[in-house]
């Protein structure tokens, strides 16, 4: 992981001296997802901002969409709704009017983790469904997990423990190992 980091800061810098905003926003995007986590909400939060303003002088901008909604799931972890709205806001913005079905499916996946986590099950069940269709349209490769995760997270928000267990049952075909908090949420099923 550390070398990934110093990897991923050398190839920002490199893009940075470029000029080119699409290779920019790039190098950004992976950067931020290596810097996940409640460590490095600042810093991330900075490249969300560097990021957009590369995606206003390009018409590439799906790694820096997925930036901007990551930077306000950030802020949702922090408490600030009003800047997670505005992020949100944000990237709609750099979607455009009529954002085609990879864009359209991270705000479907962002609007139903955002509907469970304010208690809006119904909307959160029929933005989930919405996402996975899209997904599977567009043969998203996190189509299926996504819609695992989002579909636990929401039985376990309304009490269905069975629900949780039946989304991970072992004998469902997989390609990697659950991660450990999939194992978490298994073992606060049981």
């Amino acid at each position: 992981y550390e070398k990934a980091v110093v990897e991923a800061r050398r190839a920002v810098q490199l893009a940075r001296r470029t000029g080119d905003p699409a290779v920019l926003q790039d190098a950004i995007y992976a950067l931020h997802f290596l810097l996940a986590g409640p460590d490095h909400f600042a810093e991330r939060e900075s490249l969300g901002r560097e990021a957009t303003e590369a995606a206003q002088a390009s018409s590439a901008r799906d790694t820096t969409l997925v930036t901007v909604l990551d930077v306000s799931c950030d802020f949702l972890t922090l408490g600030d709704v009003d800047a997670a709205r505005s992020q949100r806001a944000l990237a709609a913005t750099l979607a455009g009017t009529s954002p085609h079905p990879g864009r359209a499916w991270s705000f479907f996946v962002y609007d139903a983790g955002l509907a469970t986590l304010e208690g809006r099950f119904d909307a959160a069940e029929r933005l989930i469904d919405e996402a996975s269709r899209i997904g599977r349209r567009i043969e998203h490769p996190y189509a299926r997990g996504v819609q695992r995760v989002h579909s636990a997270v929401l039985a376990r928000a309304r009490g269905a423990e069975a629900r949780v267990l039946a989304i991970f049952d072992p004998t469902l075909p997989a390609r990697q190992r659950p991660m450990q908090w999939v194992q978490a949420l298994v073992a606060r099923a049981f």
